[in-house]
């Protein structure tokens, strides 16, 4: 592709600058301790010697909430592949059926799980290594700053934030597990300047530990980000009534494109420094402000992003993921729906139904099934499955089980209705009476 950076080499002296300037300081804490810069920078260097094979290919990581898992990332860029970081279900089944090696003339840098028409396919991104400040200092973040992730890292944003926070020179605390009582006690503990946090959990902690402990466990940030999906009017005023207009931030954006930022009770979202938001009607042709329409994104930075086998795609071109909205006469995006076919976000994870559909499909006493989503008032959205079956043994514990063992939490229906039909004898029995 032309115009490819050597991001390689960009990553490699950032990181050889950090072990050098910021020796001492950590860059990750996680519930094993701190790892400094110094130490961050020799493990990755250990690791990356053994990894002569995955030169410009992909590398399947089950993604941890720990400091070891970011390690493997930085050991993968240092001998030049490309980080997956998939989920701890079913990621084994995931890596087998996905391509390895992008085309001649791609260089990306990162590689997540995106959805395409209900299934997930591999969306790559290359051009502006995450090395370049831009981004992060867009969300605000600081190199001197400390942010607080608590989101699963195989996630896009996590993923994301947590890497650009390193390489920025500041430290990233990783939370164990999300659990409102966890969460509030690492803020209190390591007093983060920058958190990124979805509406589920904004809502999970307001609820369960109140506004009052959230309000001094967080008492030094000076920015919360929170994305992944949308958030409730009433959850919006909760925030603003805890944190203030001044340090809270919606961040709209998707794997495939960087988005919006709108600070506290701001009217829409403001392109991000470095992106470019448009909205286009049916035909496909830029509509006016105001009109509603199909939100579209593209890089003023050469940033970009495209779906495996396909090949890049030239400069300047514009992507979607099929939200709608409109842009107003300021340039503020307003969006009214992110309701994607064969697309649900769950707690603002985004879920591949036909995924869902293509496991409980597969399980040997399944005749027929379907997948939908449903609105729930915490989660945004919730699976449920209708299943038609046979056998006389299959109980819902044991399809809950058969879920939990292949399929992310997020995925996994939380109803499950059987249903068997009646036996030709007994029907033709009943007609009969």
């Amino acid at each position: 592709m032309s115009g490819t950076r050597p991001w390689r080499h960009e990553l490699a002296a950032v990181l050889d600058r950090l072990a050098a300037d910021r020796r001492d300081a950590p860059a990750m804490i996680d519930s094993a301790g701190p790892l400094t810069f110094n130490e961050l920078h020799q493990r990755a260097r250990d690791r990356s010697r053994n990894l002569d094979h995955c030169c410009r290919r992909l590398r399947p990581l089950t993604a941890r909430s720990d400091a070891d898992f970011l390690v493997d990332v930085f050991a993968t860029w240092l001998a030049g592949g490309i980080p997956l970081p998939l989920p701890a279900h079913g990621a084994s089944e995931l890596a087998r059926t996905l391509p390895r090696t992008p085309g001649a003339g791609c260089e990306p840098w990162k590689a997540v799980l995106g959805i395409d028409e209900g299934r997930y396919r591999l969306l790559v991104t290359h051009g502006e290594p995450p090395s370049v400040p831009r981004k992060a200092l867009a969300l605000g973040m600081r190199p001197d700053g400390c942010a607080l992730i608590s989101s699963p890292l195989h996630l896009n944003g996590p993923f994301e934030f947590a890497v650009r926070q390193i390489l920025l020179g500041g430290t990233v605390v990783i939370c164990p597990v999300f659990t409102p009582e966890v969460w509030a006690t690492y803020a209190d503990r390591h007093r983060p300047s920058w958190i990124f946090l979805v509406p589920t959990q904004l809502r999970r902690l307001f609820d369960d530990v109140g506004e009052t402990v959230v309000a001094q466990a967080a008492a030094s940030v000076d920015r919360l980000v929170y994305s992944s999906q949308p958030c409730p009017p009433d959850l919006r005023a909760r925030l603003l009534a805890v944190f203030g207009a001044e340090r809270i931030a919606e961040y709209y954006g998707s794997a495939g494109y960087d988005g919006t930022l709108r600070i506290g009770d701001a009217a829409g979202g403001v392109p991000i420094n470095g992106a470019e938001i448009r909205i286009c009607g049916p035909d496909g042709a830029p509509a006016p402000a105001g009109t509603v329409g199909t939100v579209e994104a593209r890089s003023g930075v050469g940033l970009a992003s495209h779906f495996l086998p396909e090949g890049c795609p030239p400069p300047g071109a514009w992507h979607t993921v099929g939200d709608q909205g409109h842009v107003d006469s300021t340039g503020r995006l307003h969006l009214a729906s992110v309701a994607v076919s064969g697309r649900a976000i769950v707690g603002g994870v985004n879920v591949a139904l036909e995924h869902v559909h293509a496991v409980l499909a597969a399980h040997p006493a399944i005749d027929y099934c379907t997948v939908s989503a449903v609105p729930d008032t915490v989660y945004g959205h919730r699976l449920i499955s209708e299943v038609q079956t046979r056998a006389p043994t299959l109980t819902t514990e044991k399809l809950h089980a058969y879920c939990a063992a292949r399929l992310a939490a997020p995925e996994r229906p939380v109803r499950l209705d059987l249903i068997r039909p009646s036996p030709p004898e007994a029907t033709a029995h009943a007609v009969d009476l």
